[in-house]
């Protein structure tokens, strides 16, 4: 019987944890600014580090975000 790699796409997009490496998988809290922009806080579930990620939102995902 053949096993089939795991591939997870979206696990390489997770950030790590600067002090221990450990994969951060769901951000605390999240805030979307008026101009799109999205702020999440993470914590590391290991180590205890936060860390600060930001992105942008496109400007069809921005119209969506604000009118809700």
């Amino acid at each position: 019987m053949k096993t089939r790699p795991t591939y997870r796409p979206r696990l390489s997009d997770l950030p790590k944890c600067a002090a221990c490496s450990d994969v951060l998988v769901a951000p605390e809290a999240s805030v979307l600014s008026p101009e799109g922009d999205v702020r999440y806080l993470w914590t590391c579930d290991s180590c205890g580090q936060s860390l600060i990620t930001d992105t942008r939102l496109a400007n069809s995902q921005r119209a969506g975000a604000l009118a809700a």
